[in-house]
């Protein structure tokens, strides 16, 4: 007999805020018992144990469980402790409802334009980019066959691509995906197209995207040790059809994040992508920026609907700063940002600070946190050094494994969350990335 063949699932019964469900497994050989126990102790995911096909109409319908598992071998009786969990179903569901769902949105609504190539996605484990190729008038990556090989491998459920354990994987409840629904009847329309043919799973996409990246080009007025962009990229500039696909897919997105290089060093190319809708109700625009050209640009940063500053100072002294950047801007992005802040009144303008965490910087954090408080920022954002050989930075600025500065960088960026928290001040929660513990 199979194991879909043994299954019993009990009815469910509440507990507190969850409602408890039992899965009864009886008459296993060793090897069925072992798979059993090891699916459900690695991932808490009954579709490694159960294929969708078998599942209870009533699983589907619920998101908050405690889950039992109960196996009876030819050996003995094992029964788990009720875990917290939330049912991922292997099922493509509609954006809105709060059901789990164990299929990535990003291919359907996430894009890139610039540079020489660009990933779908940065939790991908292969490489799977996406080019950029202007010598083509009608060249469409959104459409392309890698975006649908890939679109088609999550289809089918033989995704080879994804590293496991990704956030886009995460469970999604109306809270969270409301402002997907709101906003310009383009944007609304674009979602409600592109939702259709996600639930239909159709490869290649009549919609828009709904996020979209757009790196200007390569350009900076900085020359940063922990940027790879100008130590490894030619000069580059978002240019010919690719601008052209980016002025014609903005209107449609709910979502635009420029980066670069600087992409206030392309404020003609940016201006020429936003055009008339710059106002365009419910669209967030982020930039990526160094801070350097905020002031010049005041007039660019007030016209949008809601705008995301995201500032990169990474230090709380103009020391440090030159020696990271490159350039004595300090003072100057410090000014930009208190510009911003007081020509913002009355708009839905988000600042935001980012710092790096390396050795050089993670004794400032508690510094780097009463400038930010001071500065008046909504929110901070941490990120460790990514290391690569290409770096001009020495490899010594990464705080390694083991490393004792780690703890203390963890224990200062707590301190942050509460002494900004009276102000209102978001601080991302940060942790070391595990896979990014081997430098490459």
């Amino acid at each position: 007999m199979t194991i879909e063949e043994q299954l019993r699932i009990d009815p469910l019964i509440p507990v507190s805020n969850y409602e408890l469900l039992t899965i009864q497994i009886t008459d296993l050989d060793s090897k069925q018992e072992a798979r059993v126990k090891q699916a459900f102790q690695r991932h808490y995911c009954l579709r490694d144990i159960v294929p969708k096909k078998f599942w209870p109409d009533r699983l589907r319908l619920k998101r908050k469980l405690l889950i039992q598992l109960t196996v009876h071998s030819q050996r003995y009786r094992y029964q788990s402790q009720p875990n917290h969990t939330i049912v991922l179903v292997q099922e493509k569901k509609p954006l809105t409802d709060d059901f789990g769902r164990s299929f990535c949105l990003v291919p359907w609504k996430r894009s890139r334009l610039g540079g020489l190539s660009a990933s779908p996605c940065r939790h991908l484990v292969r490489k799977f980019r996406v080019p950029s190729d202007d010598r083509f008038s009608d060249y469409d990556p959104w459409n392309g066959d890698t975006m649908a090989a890939l679109r088609n491998s999550l289809v089918q459920g033989r995704n080879n691509y994804c590293f496991h354990g990704c956030p886009h994987f995460s469970t999604r409840v109306p809270q969270e995906m409301h402002a997907l629904f709101t906003g310009d009847s383009l944007i609304r329309d674009n979602i409600d197209l592109a939702r259709a043919e996600y639930l239909e799973g159709v490869s290649r996409l009549h919609s828009k995207p709904i996020v979209l990246a757009l790196k200007m080009g390569t350009a900076c007025d900085n020359q940063c040790t922990f940027c790879s962009i100008h130590s490894t990229c030619s000069p580059y500039t978002l240019t010919g059809h690719s601008l052209k696909l980016a002025h014609s897919w903005f209107p449609f997105a709910r979502q635009v994040v420029f980066t670069g290089g600087e992409p206030l060093v392309y404020a003609k190319h940016l201006r020429r992508i936003i055009g008339d809708h710059v106002q365009q109700e419910g669209k967030e625009v982020r930039i990526n920026t160094n801070g350097i050209l905020v002031r010049e640009q005041l007039d660019l940063l007030r016209g949008f609907s809601k705008l995301v500053l995201s500032v990169s100072l990474n230090t709380s002294c103009s020391k440090t700063y030159q020696y990271l950047h490159g350039t004595d801007s300090f003072q100057k992005v410090v000014e930009g940002v208190r510009q911003v802040k007081e020509a913002r009144q009355g708009l839905k303008t988000e600042i935001q600070l980012k710092m790096i965490i390396m050795r050089s910087t993670y004794r400032q954090i508690r510094d780097f946190t009463r400038l930010a408080a001071d500065l008046g920022v909504d929110s901070l954002v941490f990120r460790e050094l990514r290391w690569y050989e290409r770096l001009k930075i020495d490899v010594a600025e990464k705080l390694m494994p083991g490393d004792p500065a780690r703890g203390e960088a963890l224990s200062a960026i707590d301190e942050a969350s509460e002494y900004l928290a009276p102000l209102g001040v978001k601080v991302r929660p940060f942790a070391f990335d595990a896979r990014a513990d081997d430098v490459t």
